[in-house]
């Protein structure tokens, strides 16, 4: 029997006690980790060679060179056996995926010493075991391929705490064997979830015994003869013995937690529910490949809500879903397709897949339409993904060593990431940029389309991605770069093509059958007015809408709402009777952080929730407005030159705005680049262009995209402002012009003269047509101060909340800010124990400087936790 050892000399020693000529060892590689085996060479072996050994010369080179996989790869053998000893060892990670095994025949070589710079990951630790994950799932993938995975067996032994007559070993405590027990069994589970039972070789804890005399000397996986006779029988094909679990074994299932104790404070993944379809699609470079995966992803992930299957259904065998909440693609006669969320299709509104799926059933059809939506179509030619016009709907995209992957929540593309064993790591600028200012420009949102994790990006506005044989690739998308070209000849035309665009969204939403209760939210603003003017369009409009209006304090929004409803005879909601659950703040916080997963800052919460109930309702807002006028570049006019470059800006801005306790400030240069490269790649002719661009591409996105939140804790919203006509005649007016609000007022005053003849909240109201140095428009309307109607709704909105809520309170407000920054602080511990990343850049006092803000109760501490919670999020 032809044997190739994959172990030590636990496997190995097996054999000395076998009969002449019964087996022949064919290869034998040991001192090497899996996950090392499949990692990039880490540099070239000028150190193998300084060992006397030449058994130790030749492990130490098919470590650091990787010949070991091709030797498998090659290798005619009958059995594959395999021991687990030897990932005792700590990887030398010299950058990110190219490392070796630390074994001790390499640190004696003395390279550690020679090597520029290196990082070590301790054995056991959650990143080791990511990696070794990864390195596991290769392995299975070399060995399926080539029909040899059915020949493995796994020698599934564990450490021994004292010799076979009680003594101790020699620098060995308690502690070193039960923490290497639970790691052995959390490899052994996961190695289970590829294997058949019969492929383990499982031994009482009796002949797992070593020695005080043993050959190598005594060590706790240092076995005796009983062993190795026991292995020899199994491989021989003898019968099993039932086994007692050992004292070892029960150490590593009753401690297997705390090795993977970071995980309790990681974000769980929360599902979102119909409109919605969370999804991820994975593409490989064969089916086998997407076989092995799907395994992998299975197993990592056997507590979370979610579907994962093989594409080949759909004409993809090369592909991996995964899906939430029990969804399914809409099979097609040439594949299938996936749709989440809601918006326009060919003329009509359509909420949700199966809505979508009865207009229109392509997703390459739907990049010019508006919504809040994304989808894939899947087909032979591969995968491809789409959203919205304005990108509300955000898709996510990464690139890794024979995969390629789109998702439409970034959560879930870490959490797939890494039970595949493609381990998330910290992209340390994206981080600092992050952290490191409160000024809303970096601190609310991404400032990047970088997210936090090396690797995995948000998929521009302009760009559409698709998937094939296990490569991205990026497309212009065309459906969204035409709206971009400036055309002032046609102001005019497009301006009116806007706003009957607008009309359209609103006359969708109103004339939807399955909608009973539908809103506009009225304040003293420009862009909620504008709405609230496309709505007079449709007849009957008075009976579909009711209007919701704050009493904000120190403002003019309610006065001025109240004029308005009673102007042009519209009605205040009194609420409605959709069950309402309580929430705690646990519930509130995993929501939070699943859902936004560091794409958003301004952290909310709610004591009732109707938890996506709510789908006969929809909420009309004046969302996507700000596409019309200025933002960045005149809330940054402070810090901003007519001279300016990119570069200058971002190293002015981040120096003013950058709150350096617990940051360290040399990291400034860093951050500039960082924030100049990201501004520089957008489109725009000089640099106030390119900061509006900017809010286009990430800021509106964020605030008004991403409403899957909104609608799980309220209703859906719908904001009929989004038009590719008005966007591009807001590019055909100068900066001035459009700072001036003359877009506005021109949609405003074709909506109903009358509404820009009533005064706005501040005074700040757009200016007429005729340019951005015209007079504002003169008020014929004295503000209403009659306030009744609006009390009488809001005390008709308390009753119908009282009678909605379907239990007692569960959370206490004023335990909401505590609980938010004690899970802050523990992310924060978290992080930088398990990230080198996170150690370099978070100091102590950045988690001191939170924990004062929330002393002084300044919303600051929410931003600053929800900031920490991110960062260790992205570990995962």
């Amino acid at each position: 029997m032809k044997v190739f050892i994959l172990g030590s000399c636990v496997s190995r020693d097996v054999f000395n006690h076998a009969g002449q000529g019964e087996f022949e060892i064919v290869d034998y590689v040991a001192r090497s980790s899996i996950s090392s085996m499949f990692a990039g060479k880490p540099f070239e072996d000028t150190f193998s060679n300084r060992l006397n050994s030449k058994f130790q010369a030749r492990m130490v080179n098919l470590d650091i060179v990787k010949q070991a996989r091709y030797r498998l790869a090659t290798v005619d053998a009958d059995v594959i056996l395999i021991d687990l000893i030897d990932e005792r060892f700590n990887l030398v990670e010299v950058e990110n995926a190219r490392y070796c095994t630390a074994s001790s025949e390499f640190i004696a070589t003395g390279a550690l010493a020679e090597l520029p710079s290196y990082t070590l990951v301790p054995s056991g630790s959650e990143r080791f075991l990511r990696l070794w994950k990864a390195g596991w799932r290769s392995l299975v993938q070399l060995l399926e391929s080539r029909g040899k995975l059915p020949k493995v067996r796994v020698n599934k032994v564990f450490w021994q705490a004292k010799t076979s007559s009680g003594a101790d070993f020699p620098k060995i405590s308690a502690n070193n064997v039960d923490a290497a027990n639970v790691t052995l069994n959390v490899m052994y589970e996961y190695m289970a979830t590829f294997l058949e039972p019969d492929q383990f070789f499982e031994y009482d804890e009796s002949v797992m015994r070593c020695t005080d005399t043993h050959d190598w000397g005594p060590a706790p996986f240092h076995y005796c003869e009983d062993f190795c006779k026991e292995a020899l029988g199994y491989l021989r094909g003898g019968p099993r013995k039932p086994k007692q679990i050992s004292h070892s074994q029960l150490i590593a299932q009753k401690d297997a937690r705390p090795v993977t104790s970071h995980r309790e404070i990681r974000s769980k993944f929360q599902a979102l529910p119909s409109p919605y379809t969370d999804f991820m699609a994975l593409s490989f470079a064969s089916p086998a490949a997407a076989a092995t995966a799907a395994r992998a992803i299975i197993a990592g992930l056997a507590s979370e809500p979610l579907t994962v299957r093989i594409a080949s259904p759909f004409g993809v065998p090369d592909a991996v879903l995964v899906l939430g909440n029990g969804s399914q693609p809409i099979q097609r006669q040439d594949g299938a397709a996936l749709y989440s969320g809601y918006g326009m299709a060919r003329g009509r509104f359509t909420f949700g897949q199966a809505a979508w799926a009865r207009t229109c059933l392509a997703m390459r059809d739907m990049g010019g339409e508006v919504g809040q939506f994304t989808g894939l179509d899947m087909e032979r030619g591969g995968i491809f993904a789409e959203t919205d016009l304005f990108g509300h709907g955000q898709l996510f995209v990464s690139s890794h060593q024979g995969c390629a992957a789109i998702s439409n929540r970034s959560h879930l593309h870490c959490i797939v990431l890494n039970a595949m064993g493609e381990a998330t790591e910290l992209h340390e600028q994206a981080v600092l940029s992050l952290l490191f200012s409160n000024n809303t420009f970096h601190s609310q949102q991404p400032a990047s389309h970088q997210t936090l994790m090396i690797g995995v990006s948000l998929l521009p506005l302009d760009k559409r991605a698709s998937l094939k044989e296990g490569r991205l690739r990026l497309d212009e998308k065309r459906a969204f770069t035409q709206w971009l070209e400036p055309s002032p000849g046609r102001y005019s035309e497009l301006m009116a093509q806007g706003a009957d665009e607008v009309v359209s969204n609103t006359r969708a939403v109103l004339s939807h059958p399955d909608f009973t209760s539908i809103t506009l939210d009225l304040s003293g603003g420009k862009d909620s007015r504008m709405v609230f003017g496309s709505a007079l369009h449709v007849e009957g409009w008075q009976d579909r809408i009711a209007l919701k209006s704050n009493d904000v304090p120190n403002s003019e929004d309610l006065p001025i709402a109240c004029s308005i409803a009673k102007l042009f005879g519209a009605r205040f909601w009194e609420g409605d009777a959709v069950p309402q659950d309580p929430l705690t703040c646990e519930t509130n916080l995993e929501l939070w952080r699943s859902y936004f997963h560091g794409m958003y800052h301004r952290m909310g919460a709610t004591a009732w929730s109707p938890r996506g109930r709510n789908t006969a309702s929809m909420s009309l807002s004046g969302g996507n407005g700000e596409v019309m006028r200025t933002f960045w570049s005149k809330n940054l006019r402070n810090y901003l030159t007519s001279e300016d470059t990119a570069r200058t800006l971002a190293d002015r801005l981040v120096m003013k705005t950058g709150v350096w306790k617990g940051i360290d400030k040399a990291a400034a240069p860093e951050i500039a680049v960082f924030t100049a490269d990201a501004i520089t790649a957008l489109p725009g002719g000089i640099l106030a262009d390119k900061l509006e661009s900017h809010y286009l591409y990430l800021r509106n996105r964020a605030h008004f995209g991403m409403r899957g939140f909104t609608f799980m804790h309220d209703r859906p919203v719908w904001f009929p402002l989004m038009s590719g006509a008005l966007m591009q005649a807001a590019f055909s007016l100068s900066l001035k012009e459009r700072e001036s609000g003359r877009l506005v007022y021109d949609v405003t005053q074709a909506m109903h003269p009358l509404l820009t003849q009533i005064a706005y909240d501040g005074g700040n109201g757009p200016t007429s047509g005729s340019g951005y140095t015209a007079a504002k428009t003169p008020l014929h309307f004295e503000l209403d101060r009659d306030q009744s109607a609006w009390e009488a709704a809001v005390v008709e909105q308390r009753k119908n909340a009282a009678r909605s809520r379907t239990g007692p309170a569960a959370m206490s407000w004023p335990a909401w800010p505590t609980y938010v920054r004690d899970s802050a602080m523990a992310a924060f511990t978290e992080s930088r124990d398990i990230s080198s990343v996170a150690r370099r850049i978070l100091g102590e006092e950045y988690a001191a400087r939170m924990l004062r803000e929330f002393e002084v109760k300044s919303r600051l501490g929410f931003s600053m936790a929800s900031r920490i919670l991110a960062v260790r999020d992205a570990l995962q």
